[in-house]
């Protein structure tokens, strides 16, 4: 009457058609006369595959937060940009803004959406009712769910505290020394002594679904390596971040409107885009329900989704996007080239 679960994780080279249900077939043959002869386990053993993947599956715990402000008073730029290269992520355990910051940012990001809206309104587009359309300006992230870029440079006079955050926001120390030397697949190179800022607000509003798994942007250079495809120091890291996105929600996110659900340590290998669902299977994803004010840094090929928000209980989430970038990458997939304004 004794019925015992274990969760094991089986690596074996990938191989494809008929030949890869063979190679399953023998693996679970290998595990259940692994598991058979070991004392802990009597009478039958079943094995279920629950998770077939090219690469490793990083099964990492949930990241601590950090309390910002005090560790980069503490000097500990370089323990966060570890702990960030690693999971792919920094989530704050408080809000990193002043309330006269917050309350400005938020009559600030108030005017931009206006705006959208009564453009929207006047070509009859419906956030609300359609999910998938882009403009150089703007684009759709699914149901009652949109990326708004905010132009500081052509309007700086309407973003005066959006425009200072993004240029002297308490994480960029921690973005400087993340970027500070990026990898190619030749090794270390200085791509540009230039770190760019893309700022937008992506507006989610009740009635929002649930996303899909994806990554902002693309794998450029390696990806992380088996045991096996080690160089001659031992190990093949995948190629260092060349983008990192702040999330800085103005209002409290909380689960009814819809926390961004993220996969740490997806960042790493390219072969996991398309296999995000294997993340909630292996129960490897972290919710960043936040404070408003409060901040979550994450590597731009890091997999996440933003979850629902409850057409109910939710309301309209505003969340500042600083997104810095080396000078050599060139966004071409978010937006479109139709300009609405």
């Amino acid at each position: 009457g004794l019925s015992t679960r274990l969760c094991m994780v089986a690596c074996a080279p990938v191989v494809a058609g008929e030949d890869a249900e063979s190679a399953e077939a023998e693996l679970c043959e290998a595990l259940v006369m692994s598991l058979g002869k070991s004392s802990v386990f009597v009478g039958k053993v079943e094995v279920e595959v629950v998770v077939t993947s090219a690469c490793p599956l990083p099964l990492l715990p949930a990241p601590s937060r950090v309390d910002l402000l005090r560790a980069l008073d503490a000097g500990e730029v370089g323990h966060l940009t570890e702990m960030f290269h690693r999971t792919g992520l920094l989530a704050t355990e408080g809000s990193v803004l002043s309330p006269a910051e917050l309350e400005s940012a938020n009559q600030e990001v108030a005017l931009a959406v206006a705006e959208f809206d009564q453009a929207a309104l006047a070509l009859g587009l419906s956030p609300d009712k359609n999910a998938d359309w882009r403009f150089a300006e703007v684009g759709g992230r699914g149901l009652s769910r949109f990326d708004l870029l905010l132009d500081l440079a052509a309007n700086p006079a309407a973003f005066p505290t959006i425009a200072q955050l993004s240029v002297a926001g308490p994480w960029i120390p921690v973005i400087h020394k993340i970027l500070s030397s990026v990898q190619t697949v030749s090794g270390p190179s200085p791509v540009s002594d230039v770190i760019l800022c893309d700022v937008s607000v992506v507006v989610s509003r009740p009635g929002a679904d649930m996303q899909q798994w994806h990554a902002d942007g693309p794998h450029i250079g390696r990806s992380d390596g088996w045991w096996w495809e080690e160089d001659e120091t031992g190990h093949r890291p995948a190629a260092r971040a060349y983008g990192v996105c702040v999330f800085l929600p103005l209002v409290d996110v909380t689960p009814e409107v819809g926390p961004t659900e993220l996969w740490p340590g997806s960042h790493r290998w390219e072969g996991l885009v398309g296999l995000g669902e294997a993340s909630n299977v292996l129960g490897a994803t972290f919710r960043a329900t936040l404070p408003a004010g409060g901040a979550v840094l994450y590597d731009y090929r890091l997999l996440h989704r933003g979850t629902p928000n409850d057409a109910v209980a939710g309301r309209e989430r505003p969340l500042l996007q600083f997104f810095y970038h080396c000078a050599s990458y060139v966004e071409t997939r978010n937006y479109g080239t139709k300009k609405l304004y």
